[in-house]
């Protein structure tokens, strides 16, 4: 670590530190020397950034998260929910940003705590009282929802043997995607027919907890703005149980970075020939 600070100190980039590590430290993997460069040498330029604004009586700074609330598809929650946050240096040097996070939900500042800090068992508690309002009521509890009937000829690039068109979405999955993007839910409810009767793309999906899913992506406008919203759908196939459908597995909104990114990781199996928007646009 002290070499590593020294070198960053002398103005060299984390590359170049992974190199000099190389030599230093053979046994140690490509992808390991390359995290420990850029981890130490993002530390020591942190450090250096924080002396400079005390000493000039400038005692916090404002986190800003890689694509804000929402992320980019590829930073961690802990960063994620830190987005906005104003952190005191004194603060910021014992205390990890997932620390912080943790303490100012349980404190309830900030728009993390009210638009995203509702954990799990509140939003199952708030489910299970509506269900009970509804039988009070003598109310038909409604566990699956029809979305809509689907083209098989789009979808047989996911597999040949789709058994039906229906698509469904059911109160199981609609509480998985209130937990893991409260901020998309009501897209979802709203554009999911849409997304999945003309999609603009349809993705391999490489998750190996799920089988004979597909990734169906969409851009939409919504209140001016346009973006894709993505789809997970897993299809009913021959060997599925009589009763089992098409059905939503999850969905949420992308951005044009992370977009890209799916369509360079995941094998694309159906594209739209003419989209009918402008690309460039985000």
């Amino acid at each position: 670590t002290p070499k590593i600070s020294k070198w960053s100190i002398e103005g060299m980039t984390s590359k170049e530190v992974a190199h000099k590590l190389r030599a230093d430290i053979p046994n140690l993997l490509e992808s390991q020397v390359k995290t420990i460069a850029r981890t130490e040498t993002s530390k020591t330029l942190i450090a250096i950034t924080g002396y400079k604004c005390q000493k000039n009586n400038i005692p916090c700074y404002q986190w800003k998260a890689s694509g804000g609330y929402r992320g980019d598809g590829r930073t961690r929650n802990s960063h994620r929910h830190m987005s906005d946050v104003i952190i005191f240096w004194n603060v910021g040097d014992s205390q990890t940003p997932s620390q912080i996070a943790k303490k100012r939900k349980r404190d309830k500042y900030g728009r993390f705590a009210k638009e995203e800090g509702r954990n799990k068992s509140k939003l199952r508690r708030k489910r299970r009282s509506k269900r009970k309002e509804r039988q009070k009521g003598n109310k038909p509890v409604i566990d699956v929802h029809s979305v809509c009937k689907i083209d098989k000829k789009n979808y047989s690039c996911i597999t040949p043997d789709i058994m039906t068109k229906k698509v469904i979405l059911t109160e199981k999955q609609i509480e998985h995607i209130e937990e893991k993007h409260p901020k998309d839910i009501e897209l979802v409810k709203k554009y999911a027919k849409k997304v999945l009767k003309n999609p603009n793309y349809i993705l391999e999906d490489k998750n190996k907890n799920r089988s004979k899913t597909g990734l169906v992506i969409k851009w939409i406008k919504d209140k001016g703005e346009s973006f894709p919203l993505l789809i997970v759908l897993r299809m009913k196939r021959k060997t599925d149980n009589k009763k089992y459908k098409n059905s939503i597995i999850s969905g949420w909104r992308l951005n044009k970075e992370t977009l890209e990114n799916k369509k360079k990781k995941h094998k694309i199996l159906y594209k739209k020939e003419n989209l009918g928007y402008n690309t460039n646009k985000k």
